[in-house]
């Protein structure tokens, strides 16, 4: 579990890259962004290919519920705690 603005989480899945000029990239997804849902689905303690596959069962729609965090503070996140001031839901 993961402790994000005193809230516990399972381990998240993180996003990785973000192509420059990209759909996801449009949409104001970020490197480091941890993921919470795709399309609805909660998909906390979820490993990497089941999210994957989430996100390419999506098609043409894709709904992400993500927690965007610093790059300092991701590299902490990794490590188990964040800061309230530092984390973002979208």
């Amino acid at each position: 579990m993961r402790s994000i603005n005193g809230q516990l989480y399972a381990p998240l899945q993180h996003v990785s890259a973000v192509l420059r000029g990209g759909a996801a990239a449009k949409a104001g997804l970020l490197k480091g962004d941890r993921i919470l849902q795709v399309n609805g689905v909660n998909v906390e303690g979820s490993m990497h290919k089941q999210v994957v596959e989430l996100i390419k069962d999506g098609g043409d729609q894709l709904s992400l519920v993500v927690i965007s965090v610093d790059a300092v503070d991701a590299e902490r996140f990794e490590g188990g705690l964040i800061e309230e001031s530092s984390a973002i839901y979208r």
